[in-house]
């Protein structure tokens, strides 16, 4: 929790922050650090085949040396923020940063659709807040989706003479070509979505992903020639 996840100040980004709404209210933008991320897993693994180690002749050549690598990384999302960009809001509370609107009566403040990239974040759930007023939603209440990778490679080592080896390299990047997609921020700044555009019309793109986070999957051959 925090009332600004900047690295120098207390604005959401990670160079420079910004203001809070008002400086003697500082409750007004405390949540979630937008590096929350609950939950991180990484780990890896490099494991040499130990079949046919004693094998000899063409044998030996094709079944030793045979060597398994992988990385495999699971992290949960991040959190971000529902705002709005009314000028009539902007012009009555002074402060352009951080409008969010409220909460329906019974609403989840953090109505996401795992299963929708196109229509993330369920915009029933919010209602604007009166002209001069400050929504009750608060800061980053709304979590991205998370992060699931797995990175493999196979390796085959060939001993030419002494001092000379020779590897053939087969490397996969998101093997499971797993899609890991983005958080739906757009116009509202790095770690906000916004609901409503400056004349309050509707966000067209609200709660829809552009983007993912990682490619899809990637195969990388390559000789590595030691000696």
């Amino acid at each position: 929790m925090d009332d600004g996840s900047g690295v120098t100040s207390t604005g959401d980004n990670f160079v420079q922050g910004q203001r809070g709404d008002y400086t003697w209210d500082m409750k007004l933008k405390r949540g979630l650090a937008s590096f929350d991320v609950r939950h991180s897993f990484t780990t890896n693994f490099g494991y040499e085949l130990p079949v046919f180690k004693t094998a000899n002749g063409w044998r030996g050549v094709v079944a030793k040396g045979w060597q398994l690598n992988g990385i495999l990384t699971m992290s949960s999302g991040y959190p971000f923020s529902i705002e709005e960009a009314r000028s009539a809001q902007v012009n009555a509370i002074g402060n352009r940063d951080n409008l969010r609107p409220s909460l329906i009566p019974g609403g989840h403040s953090n109505p996401i659709r795992k299963d929708n990239p196109d229509s993330y974040v369920d915009a029933s759930q919010f209602v604007l807040a009166p002209v001069g007023m400050f929504g009750n939603l608060g800061r980053n209440t709304v979590i991205s989706p998370g992060l699931f990778t797995f990175d493999g490679s196979l390796f085959k080592n060939f001993t030419l003479a002494e001092n000379h080896k020779l590897q053939f390299r087969a490397e996969f990047f998101n093997l499971t070509n797993h899609p890991n997609f983005g958080a739906p921020v757009q116009g509202g700044g790095i770690n906000n979505a916004l609901l409503v555009n400056a004349d309050g019309s509707p966000n067209a793109n609200f709660g829809q992903i552009s983007y993912t986070r990682t490619s899809a999957r990637q195969i990388q051959l390559a000789l590595r020639y030691t000696f």
